[in-house]
């Protein structure tokens, strides 16, 4: 009797550990789920950002070469860097 006591109680504490690992991978699944959500958003709104800084690269770096090559003024070369939306915060030349 003693034995089939101990038995089922070890059978009803795996069953218990079962539960609550599953619950917790269930747990786990949801949380990666939105974090993926979340990083897709974020990956998003950085592409969108990388453009307007390629843009603004591109305007800039063509009108510096051409106040260089004496194609433009140095007015026109401010009106282009005013005409730019966003820039990078630094920049490396190397």
């Amino acid at each position: 009797m003693l034995f089939a006591v101990v038995t089922l109680g070890f059978f009803a504490k795996n069953y218990r550990e079962h539960k609550i690992i599953d619950h917790r991978i269930e747990e786990n699944y949801q949380a990666l789920l939105q974090d993926l959500r979340q990083d897709s958003a974020r990956i998003k709104e950085l592409q969108a950002d990388n453009i307007l800084v390629r843009k603004g690269m591109m305007i800039l770096l063509e009108a510096i070469y051409q106040y260089q090559d004496n194609l433009v003024n140095w007015e026109q070369v401010k009106n282009r860097i005013a005409s730019i939306e966003k820039l990078p915060s630094y920049q490396t030349f190397l």
